[in-house]
């Protein structure tokens, strides 16, 4: 079985419950993803919080658009500046495919 969280496990449940695919989506919570994104930002910008709100903001408003490559291009910039930053990319990228808010909020 797929690791909790990766959301690989989900169809073989909605399938033996007898939910089939497009009664049911998957996705990861927004705000918790933004969590991730937010504690990237303050291992980068914890001495300069404008910044650090102003690209929360920013990259906010990108994973809302679908932009989660840019979210992602961006973040691996910082990358080099934090340990935390690589950790909060990995946890993104595992879960990329859970983050379909435009096609969800146009269903």
């Amino acid at each position: 079985m797929a690791p909790i969280g990766s959301g690989r496990e989900f169809p073989r449940v909605m399938e033996k419950v007898g939910l089939r695919a497009p009664i049911w989506q998957c996705v990861v919570d927004f705000y918790h993803v933004m969590e991730h994104v937010s504690a990237a930002l303050e291992a980068v910008y914890c001495k300069d919080p404008a910044t650090k709100q102003r690209q929360r903001g920013r990259l906010k408003k990108m994973l809302k658009r679908g932009e989660v490559e840019k979210v992602l291009r961006y973040l691996r910039e910082l990358s080099s500046r934090s340990p935390i930053v690589v950790s909060r990319i990995a946890y993104i990228e595992r879960r990329q495919k859970l983050l379909r808010y435009v096609y969800l909020l146009r269903h």
